[in-house]
């Protein structure tokens, strides 16, 4: 399924502009449709949720130590 910028942004909680920082960044992948349509993968994004909410379990406060593969 693809999505478009503004509903990626939606479901990352995040601006339009920040997923184009991601984009630059290559977090994230477009897709490119004639004529000049953008989308993203659906997949690409929850796999991208996936990854960040694993840092952000490995980045907790030393008093909350888990181990991280």
């Amino acid at each position: 399924m693809l999505v478009t910028d503004q509903q990626a942004a939606e479901l990352l909680c995040i601006g339009r502009t920040k997923v184009w920082a991601l984009v630059k960044n290559g977090f994230l992948t477009p897709v490119m449709l004639p004529p000049r349509v953008t989308r993203f993968r659906l997949a690409d994004i929850e796999g991208l949720v996936e990854i960040l909410a694993h840092q952000a379990r490995c980045t907790k406060s030393s008093s909350e130590v888990q181990p991280c593969p």
